[in-house]
């Protein structure tokens, strides 16, 4: 599939990161092929296998300076510019955490829920689209709103946007 990321790290919005993604869950392993920023960059992370650690290849000087590098997952070189760790990607990962969380985002006594049928996103066959808004900031709440997009054809969900909390209540 193709990839996309964008986070709020320390209050600063990252850089819209475009990747090729590639998964397989026995044994669980995530494949990554930048294609922006640092295009050609990859990254292979595979359960079990070298020592637990990611084998990336950088691109530019880098690539040439420090060959194949192996990366603790969590580590600070593998976490730069990311709140999760190649080990929480994939469709299994996000089926887990929505299926974990969703049903607090659809409480209905303190959200406000809106779907919407037959949107398309890129190339995809329709999809739609669920969205939880909290009203109030509460604890159990991690996002202000949640997005979750859903293959109409698949049953699977395709996209997951989560919004932080606004500054100004009201918003």
């Amino acid at each position: 599939c193709d990839f996309y990321k964008r986070e709020r790290i320390n209050g600063k919005l990252t850089e819209l990161h475009v990747m090729s993604m590639k998964e397989r869950t026995q044994p669980k392993s995530i494949y990554f092929k930048f294609q922006q920023p640092y295009q050609g960059r990859e990254a292979i992370f595979v359960e079990g296998k070298n020592k637990g650690r990611i084998l990336a290849h950088d691109v530019g000087f880098t690539k040439f300076l420090a060959g194949t590098m192996e990366l603790d997952p969590t580590g600070s070189r593998a976490m730069e510019n990311n709140r999760h760790p190649i080990t929480e990607a994939g469709i299994g990962e996000l089926i887990e955490t929505v299926s974990e969380r969703w049903s607090k985002e659809l409480s209905t006594d303190h959200s406000v829920i809106n779907h919407s049928r037959d949107l398309k996103i890129g190339p995809h066959s329709p999809v739609t689209m669920i969205e939880s808004t909290h009203p109030n900031r509460r604890p159990d709440f991690l996002f202000h709103r949640v997005r979750l997009y859903i293959d109409q054809t698949h049953g699977l969900p395709i996209r997951f946007e989560a919004y932080d909390w606004p500054k100004d209540q009201g918003m």
